[in-house]
């Protein structure tokens, strides 16, 4: 049954998350890690100016090309850090058609492996709650949408559900892994990685400890001296991205939208610690058998708070939030308990983040999109009340 409901979610969001013709970010994905195999610098102008040369058009192999725009960008071209493009190089060993194929259905592979394992860390007994959790993860606005425009989020919600796994379970290599797939876009996991490093300081997991810190600077250290001007470029890009947060989907663009005349920078940091302050007070309040999988949920939606670049589908990984509020359906012994915060659950985790899509398009900026991680602190804060409700009868 829950693997039934999650192939009917997925069916139905299909058309949304398998365009025809393939968006530009699969290709532009490809294009960069072509380019790493080709020992060329996406970090060099001249170097998406001979990929223009090579592969023009604005269709190649079915993928549309947006590296003629990138190449014709002002500013930094492409700000991620260095390591990055290695994850997309095994992709450009193969044609156009075969590699942007192969990364789109990697990403969709990513994002189903990581659902299955975050609903299966999350303490519960109902296999309907089980079901209704994947189905919120087929239907979840962000996963269709980042598939749908190409990008990596779901590369990152495995990252998370490898960390979640290794500290629930007590597994270092699992702690490793994900940190390594995190360190992709390190900006939206500050707190987060604050809060995985307080568990395992807490434990004593010093080699734990050790170890990721360890690859992480090997990593770092390797590709940068192999690419050394990626510095100037991720420190360029990174301002002129944080010096505009609120065009994004980030606390910074609720702030203008609700404050349009006001101290935006201000506005945005009252309410980014307001975040941090309601998600902090749903983990102390949670009860013990739910504790861990609200803390680490709460760190995921604060980290997002107080990041100055978000892109819409980077919400993704807030997709533990869901579950778990999920999973805190079947604990009140009150029936109306039980209701509310299924409705919480369904409005807040799976209906809200669509008309976001909708409001978007109206507005034409991301506020819509930004207000997600401040609605979601309230549905944490529902979960850590339906929690601490008198319990139903579980055996």
């Amino acid at each position: 049954m829950p693997y039934a409901a999650l192939a009917l979610a997925l069916l139905v969001v299909l058309p949304v998350a398998w365009p025809v013709p393939h968006l530009g970010d699969l290709f532009l994905l490809w294009g960069v890690g072509r380019m790493t195999l080709d020992g060329m610098s996406p970090y060099d102008r001249a170097t998406w100016q001979a990929m223009t040369a090579r592969y023009p058009g604005e269709v190649v192999d079915g993928a549309v090309n947006v590296i003629p725009n990138m190449s014709q960008l002002p500013g930094v071209v492409w700000p991620y850090p260095p390591w990055t493009a290695y994850v997309f190089a095994p992709f450009a060993a193969l044609p156009p058609a075969v590699g942007t194929t192969a990364l789109h259905l990697a990403f969709v592979a990513a994002g189903i492996a990581a659902a299955i394992v975050l609903a299966r860390l999350v303490p519960g007994r109902a296999s309907t709650l089980y079901a209704l959790a994947l189905a919120a993860f087929g239907l979840f606005q962000p996963f269709a949408m980042d598939v749908r425009s190409g990008q990596f989020a779901t590369f990152l919600l495995l990252g998370v559900a490898l960390v979640t796994y290794g500290i629930m379970r007590d597994r270092a290599g699992f702690v490793v892994a994900g940190a390594l797939v995190l360190f992709l876009k390190p900006h939206l996991f500050s707190l987060f990685a604050l809060v995985v490093l307080v568990i395992l300081v807490r434990r004593g997991r010093w080699r734990t400890i050790a170890a990721t810190a360890g690859i992480l600077v090997l990593v770092a250290v390797a590709t940068i001296a192999r690419q050394p001007e990626s510095l100037a470029a991720m420190f360029a890009g990174g301002t002129d991205r944080a010096g505009v947060p609120d065009r994004f989907a980030t606390t910074w663009a609720v702030a203008r939208a609700l404050f349009p005349q006001g101290d935006v920078t201000g506005i945005g940091w009252l309410l980014a610690g307001a975040v941090v302050a309601v998600v902090a007070v749903a983990s102390s309040r949670s009860p013990a058998r739910l504790r861990m999988p609200v803390l680490l949920s709460a760190a995921l939606v604060a980290s997002l708070a107080i990041s100055p670049y978000v892109q819409a589908y980077d919400e993704l990984v807030l997709l533990p939030a869901v579950f778990v509020a999920i999973a805190a359906v079947e604990l009140p012994a009150r029936a109306s308990w039980r209701a509310l915060q299924l409705t919480l659950a369904i409005v807040i985790g799976v209906l809200y983040p669509w008309a976001a899509v909708v409001l978007q398009i109206a507005t034409g900026t991301q506020a819509s999109s930004g207000a997600i991680p401040l609605l979601f602190a309230v549905l944490l804060v529902s979960t850590a009340a339906a929690a601490s409700r008198p319990l139903a009868r579980l055996e």
